[in-house]
């Protein structure tokens, strides 16, 4: 095991230091590492301004002054360092005070495990090797704002306020097992490699809007209490992207995730609708009608790659729903009236008869009672008429009713109008029952 400290510097050193140690695991060389600090100690407990809470609590604008002087000190020994392990920061365990605004650059490591920040934190315009902050906790609120960052991990971090990321780029980001009790903004980001929110709980409500997710992607066992609004958000690798969630709050607008994975266990609705979020909430947030079916069609062509079909049918029936009870206005979506649903009456019938041809059980029996119902029509017709035909037997009659109902006449007579209005109406049930089996061939056959 390693008992030496890596990849930080000090300002200043005194020979009365701070006892406080703690091992840590350092993600760069995936060992675990030994902190010792050598700070001042200030206070009987034999620690420094940053690990005695009692002193750091009573001596806040002392602890502030002397952690922006150590930030500044370093930032201006960076080029005098010559060792990539020397340029670092190192407040491990440290309570963290408020900060001035530095810019840090030059590959620098910053380490903040299990430290805990009193004051809202902002860390802009870094160009960063790595940002360190796993096991800390957030009293207030995180602002990173057009910051590059190489690699940040943030395992098992507490965020009690308020998270925002904007204009960055982060190549690697780990925020698993983590928790985020307040809103969580990500906009106009690039997380150009790994990004892994494994076990990460979500209290409330986060958006990630116009980002951009690279390689490997993971949504495993992630909580999500609020919303979660994924919109603009560009997969460069959807095979890579997993989501295993609940998926009630998951807002989709304007992302494709045609070829996402999903878990076989994430439930959109109840067991007969899969109802998805933007749709519940379509007429309040004021979406889009045509962005709300997209996301349908998406998810239908997801679970038709992913061969889960009868998954692929409901996101397709509700994408059918969409269109049969609403309409767009310039205001925002309204839900159709009486007078508006008999113009689309044709909607209502392909429901009724066959779920948008989705249940073929359905229309197949539609079409045996429609068959029958014209052969015991036309066997009755031709019995109040007998000598339409050529014989009077009861054969002879269930022969030539067969004969009208499957549209044929050997008499050629005696054809009107009800012959012709049956024969339409059987005809229309058999062309819905084609296009049902030729929408259930196409999606085993195309993926």
């Amino acid at each position: 095991m390693n008992e030496e400290e890596s990849g930080c510097a000090y300002a200043g050193r005194d020979e009365s230091s701070c006892t406080y140690t703690r091992k840590y695991k350092d993600p760069l060389t995936r060992t675990i590492m030994t902190y010792k600090c050598k700070r001042r100690s200030v206070s009987d407990r034999g620690s420094c301004i940053f690990h005695d809470l009692e002193y750091f609590m009573a001596n806040m604008d002392d602890a502030a002054k002397e952690f922006n002087t150590e930030i500044r000190v370093i930032s201006n020994q960076i080029s005098m360092l010559d060792k990539a392990e020397d340029r670092g920061i190192c407040f491990i365990g440290c309570n963290i005070p408020r900060s001035d605004t530095v810019e840090l650059r030059g590959g620098l490591i910053i380490r903040f495990n299990y430290a805990r920040f009193h004051e809202p934190v902002r860390f802009a315009n870094f160009d960063v090797k790595l940002v360190d902050l796993s096991g800390a906790k957030f009293n207030n609120s995180l602002d990173l704002v057009k910051c590059k960052i190489r690699r940040l991990v943030s395992v098992s971090t507490t965020f009690d306020g308020y998270v925002s990321t904007v204009d960055c780029n982060i190549k690697d980001i780990n925020l698993s097992t983590s928790q985020i009790n307040d809103k969580l903004t990500v906009l106009d980001s690039n997380f150009e490699k790994n990004a892994d929110f494994h076990e990460t709980v979500f209290s409330k409500d986060c958006l990630f809007y116009k980002t951009t997710f690279g390689k490997i992607t993971s949504f495993m066992d992630t909580e999500f209490k609020g919303s979660a609004r994924f919109h603009h958000v560009d997969f460069l690798n959807p095979d890579r992207v997993k989501f295993q969630c609940e998926s009630q709050n998951i807002s989709l607008l304007y992302t494709d995730v045609t070829s996402v994975w999903f878990s076989p266990d994430m439930e959109w609705g109840d067991a007969d609708k899969q109802m998805i979020y933007d749709e519940r909430n379509m007429m309040e947030n004021k979406t889009i009608l045509s962005a709300v079916k997209s996301v349908y069609r998406d998810l239908r062509e997801n679970y038709e790659i992913h061969m889960d079909y009868p998954t692929a049918g409901k996101f397709f029936v509700r994408e059918m729903e969409l269109e049969r009870l609403y309409y767009q206005t310039k205001s925002g979506v309204r839900k159709k009236g009486l007078g508006k649903r008999i113009l689309s009456l044709h909607y209502e019938l392909y429901k009724a008869l066959s779920c948008y041809g989705e249940n073929l059980g359905r229309i197949i029996k539609i079409d045996i009672a429609v068959f029958f119902g014209s052969v015991v029509y036309f066997s009755f017709s031709l019995a109040l008429d007998p000598e339409s035909i050529t014989g009077s037997g009861c054969l002879d009659i269930v022969n030539h009713a067969l004969s009208r109902a499957l549209g044929g006449d050997s008499e050629g007579t005696n054809v009107n109008f009800t012959d012709h209005l049956v024969r339409g109406i059987g005809l229309l049930f058999i062309g819905m029952t084609f296009v049902s089996i030729k929408r259930k061939l196409e999606r085993r056959f195309r993926h």
